[in-house]
């Protein structure tokens, strides 16, 4: 069934980005750095040892996920994984209502002038930064600011959208992985959800002067996740009903 075929994939994505936190925290966070998610790098900076960053790295990838199934996987939601991601949710929430104050590096004034990027020249950019990880053929969705690369991984299509038209953003990026327009594994996927920090990575302060390390930055994100996706994919290949189009 198509249920049980998620449920083994998100104990591997648990797992895989769970050693994915653990290279963060070693490295002092060369991804997370990258995608500007400095309000978690922040947290992880206040925190007095590696082994404490864990513990909150593993109270992030629990939350939202089902307790009961957590406690069949061996790894159950413990108090102090609660406590360090319920401070972390109090802190985003006082950024937000501009109670807490720091340097977040994610939202901006609406009124403020934005930054100069060509998005024509940045697309070009992000294009040839991709060809190692996808190759040359992508397609437009929509008009050119938006588009999509896609790769066979036995019966699974990963897709990966692009895109630079945001008002507030000017990249973002997300995998889903499915069998079918109807029957999909996943969606939404990018390092900012598999690490359980947020739904969306995006870039929000990127001008000319930077566009070049962000597509270097990009290309590195989404060629980790591609690379390990036969893996994680390793044997869920389901047989397919042509009639409904669900894995029995």
């Amino acid at each position: 069934m198509l249920v049980e075929i998620k449920q083994k994939f998100d104990e591997r994505l648990y797992r895989w980005a769970l050693n994915g936190w653990k290279r963060e925290i070693e490295n002092d966070f060369p991804l997370l750095r990258g995608a500007e998610e400095n309000l978690v790098v922040n947290m992880m900076g206040s925190l007095q040892s590696d082994e404490i960053r864990l513990i909150f790295a593993k109270g992030l990838l629990k939350r939202g996920r089902d307790r009961q199934i957590l406690s069949q996987w061996g790894d159950p939601f413990t108090d102090e994984e609660q406590e360090l991601v319920q401070q972390y949710v109090d802190m985003v929430t006082g950024v937000v209502m501009g109670t807490v104050h720091i340097n977040t590096g994610k939202w901006r004034d609406t009124k403020e002038k934005p930054k100069r990027l060509n998005r024509k020249k940045f697309k070009n950019l992000i294009i040839e930064t991709l060809i190692p990880t996808f190759g040359v053929a992508y397609q437009d969705r929509g008009d050119w600011k938006e588009w999509v690369y896609k790769k066979q991984i036995g019966p699974w299509k990963l897709v990966t959208s692009i895109d630079i038209g945001g008002s507030l953003h000017q990249l973002c990026y997300e995998h889903s992985i499915m069998l079918s327009e109807r029957v999909r594994l996943v969606e939404g996927l990018s390092i900012v959800r598999w690490l359980g920090i947020g739904g969306q990575t995006e870039w929000t302060s990127i001008d000319d002067s930077d566009a070049e390390a962000t597509a270097k930055v990009l290309a590195k994100i989404a060629s980790h996740f591609t690379e390990s996706a036969p893996k994680l994919l390793e044997g869920l290949s389901p047989d397919c009903n042509t009639r409904n189009g669900f894995a029995l």
